[in-house]
């Protein structure tokens, strides 16, 4: 059996994602590594790359395509450029800024190995966490933020990357379909929400190029408020594991503050509660649940959060 791994990469070093540490955490059980670079990425983030310095990574290089800006689709574009890359009987895809816990290693080549002759099984699906504004905190919300997410495709010129990359799907002679998945408990750990917020900032603002005109990002961005960039609270948990090992000098280092205002949130039975029967009333529902949260700490707390 032959695991490859590849992932895509555009000006990475100038938006402190985490690649190294990416890339490092999956490299033990893969064979190959393709990293699929956008040639105008000069900020070192080639230099980066190389510097892991193993003889598993092939770097190719393409040209992003800047005026590309439906639906996020060249993330998927260029993915397909680096699956094709890829001579394993299975391909491990990770973005940039995701990140595989080393006690998931051992289970996840021995499910592949397991799985070799099913070819009924088409991928792999994995839990996710997604951390937020701080490596001590994730999100809380299963509505809003994925909680499962195919990473390990077979490597069959039928299989693609989708959308903005997010997903695979299958292509057949008149129809595309979703991928027969084996559910596995490999968990990636999420870190693109959770970097120095001027970098945060300036990352999303590249990101929404690909989605958005200009005179949607000139609204979006034109007041932007650096201090508030991580405003989606309210469903928030403190992170009570433990990070990959790559990843424990990034999260020592992490220079910048942030308030989750957890301590302020309805205890989690409610907000389970709330989402699950009241998420796509989120917004008519507000005021309730503001008030909800004044009642609360009023009962237990004798006072009003600030």
């Amino acid at each position: 059996m032959k695991i490859s791994g590849c992932t895509i990469a555009s000006k990475l070093k100038t938006f402190d994602y985490p690649i190294v540490e990416s890339i490092k955490s999956i490299l033990p059980v893969c064979d190959e590594y393709i990293v699929n670079i956008d040639t105008g990425s000069d900020d070192g983030t080639r230099e980066l790359i190389e510097s892991i310095n193993s003889p598993k990574i092939k770097i190719i290089a393409n040209e992003w395509d800047k005026n590309f800006r439906e639906g996020g689709k060249i993330y998927s574009y260029q993915t397909n450029i680096a699956l094709k890359e890829c001579q394993g009987d299975w391909i491990v895809y990770l973005q940039a800024d995701e990140v595989i816990h080393e006690k998931d290693l051992e289970l996840l080549k021995k499910c592949l190995e397991d799985d070799l002759k099913n070819y009924e099984i088409e991928g792999f699906e994995f839990n996710v966490l997604h951390f937020y504004g701080r490596y001590d905190v994730i999100q809380d919300n299963y509505r809003k933020w994925y909680t499962k997410a195919t990473r390990v495709i077979r490597n069959k010129a039928n299989i693609f990357s989708w959308g903005d990359a997010l997903d695979f799907r299958v292509k057949e002679e008149f129809q595309e379909r979703k991928l027969k998945v084996k559910k596995i408990p490999v968990t990636i750990y999420h870190y693109g929400w959770c970097r120095d917020p001027q970098k945060m900032v300036l990352k999303m603002k590249t990101h929404d190029k690909f989605y958005h005109n200009d005179d949607w990002i000139e609204i979006r961005y034109k007041n932007i408020n650096i201090d508030n960039i991580y405003s989606d609270i309210g469903n928030l948990a403190y992170f009570k594991g433990e990070h990959p090992k790559v990843m424990l000098e990034r999260v020592k280092n992490q220079n910048w503050t942030w308030d989750p205002k957890i301590d302020k949130q309805l205890p989690r039975w409610l907000r389970m509660f709330l989402i699950k029967y009241f998420y796509y009333f989120e917004n008519k529902f507000d005021s309730i649940k503001n008030n909800l949260i004044e009642l609360y700490h009023t009962i237990f707390f004798g006072k009003k959060p600030k």
